[in-house]
């Protein structure tokens, strides 16, 4: 108890930066039951995995949870926060529901497990104020976009990973001539597309993107502040034009036209805010319906647009057919898979490129709207709070839109540790 109060504060603020450090690593140990296998491929989106990260979070929130049971009577928060427990008790019925009626309940179990993890987080940044504020994530920030940008860059001149030590941090190996390796075009000429430590190079631009929003918050008050802020900039910009992402580049363009805007027209900045979440959320539950008639209608699309084309038009049908409680968290390429579709090899088996999609599919309408309502509640509040457009409503906006385009916010395990990091702070009431 009195090493708690001495060195709590302590403790938890180093576990914290250096999480947010290793944020981009991917180091983990993945496991290969039986229901991880589909058509006798085994996919990395059904396997159990323990990241380095889901380690380091671990011991910070045992720590936390800890430091919680010996300073409260757990009597007095029962009365205290009676409809927060009501809450609770109202998601875990629904989860069990969830896990029972889907398809592979070992995987719906596993996926409801990394969904408390991250509400976890989300909670320990939302109630550490004091200790863990946006000026804490500068530093650590700053330097994984650097280093991240440094392996990038790299791979990109390399037109390979890197290999050797870097496949601690989660460097998967490869090369411009692997089959299935995401290539750009780059003055006329493919090439591949840099990684990084990420699955894929879109995720890696989306990461960066939300990423540079938080530490672009932070006023440099001394010269190497001026230093890590600058780099880390140049940094993020040459590995976001390097990672030929149109979805991440759109977003980013779209949060700076906003911020501009709200340099003068303050209101009408924040009118745009809420209605680009309104409108993605709409466009979203419209696109199935829209995206089965274009597909009927035109025979000339290219591959990978087909591709997403396809996978919306099936989320669509799973929605239609378990509407309420959807087909089981981290379920849907088990449903795909009993709907006689057929893929021509493992990089099509891939969820629905759209996070509210996903999201309905696999919760169903209440999962959609819990969802929709913690989003706009955050951004509510982040508006309350600075009475205009700041970085950080920026930086979930960012995540709101580029979740349009992919599900990666969703289903990685570092987008999913930004994500809740970012709706941690955005959840704040002060600080």
């Amino acid at each position: 108890m009195l090493l708690l109060t001495k060195y709590g504060v302590k403790v938890k603020r180093i576990l914290f930066k250096i999480l947010v450090l290793l944020l981009p690593v991917q180091l983990s140990k993945h496991f290969w039951p039986s229901w991880s296998y589909i058509f006798g491929i085994r996919l990395d989106y059904l396997s159990p995995v323990v990241y380095l990260t889901d380690i380091l979070l671990f011991l910070l929130l045992s720590f936390w949870f800890i430091e919680k049971i010996t300073k409260t009577k757990p009597l007095e928060t029962f009365y205290k926060k009676r409809k927060t427990i009501l809450a609770a008790v109202t998601i875990l019925l629904f989860s069990a529901l969830n896990i029972a009626g889907a398809q592979s309940s070992q995987s719906a179990l596993f996926e409801w497990l990394k969904l408390l993890e991250m509400i976890a987080l989300t909670l320990f940044v939302v109630e550490n104020r004091e200790i863990i504020t946006r000026e804490s994530l500068f530093y650590p920030l700053s330097i994984a976009t650097i280093y991240t940008a440094a392996i990038g860059v790299t791979q990109f001149f390399l037109q390979r990973t890197i290999g050797g030590p870097f496949y601690y941090l989660g460097e998967r190996t490869f090369s411009s001539s692997t089959p299935g390796i995401a290539l750009g075009t780059y003055f006329g000429s493919q090439l591949l597309r840099p990684y990084a430590t990420f699955p894929h190079p879109n995720a890696l631009a989306g990461f960066l993107v939300v990423s540079f929003l938080i530490f672009k918050d932070k006023k440099a008050e001394n010269l190497v502040d001026k230093v890590v802020k600058s780099l880390a900039a140049v940094c993020f910009l040459l590995l976001l034009f390097l990672s030929n992402s149109q979805g991440a580049w759109l977003v980013f363009l779209t949060c700076g036209f906003i911020y501009l805007l709200s340099k003068y027209r303050a209101i009408l900045a924040r009118k745009a805010v809420f209605f680009l979440v309104i409108l993605a959320t709409i466009l979203s539950l419209v696109s199935p319906i829209f995206f089965q008639k274009v597909s009927s209608e035109n025979t000339h699309l290219s591959e990978g647009v087909e591709r997403r084309i396809s996978l919306a038009i099936s989320s669509g049908k799973m929605i239609a057919e378990r509407p309420v409680f959807g087909v089981g968290l981290n379920n849907f390429l088990v449903a795909l898979s009993q709907k006689g579709t057929r893929f021509d090899s493992a990089w099509f088996l891939q969820p629905v490129h759209n996070i509210y999609l996903l999201v309905f599919a696999e919760a169903g309408l209440f999962g959609l709207f819990l969802f929709v309502y913690i989003l706009t509640k955050a951004l509510r509040n982040l508006y309350e709070k600075n009475k205009g457009v700041s970085f950080l409503m920026l930086s979930l906006l960012a995540i709101v839109l580029t979740g349009l385009f992919d599900h990666y916010w969703l289903t990685l395990q570092q987008t999913q540790l930004l994500f809740s990091i970012v709706l941690g702070f955005s959840l704040r009431r002060d600080g």
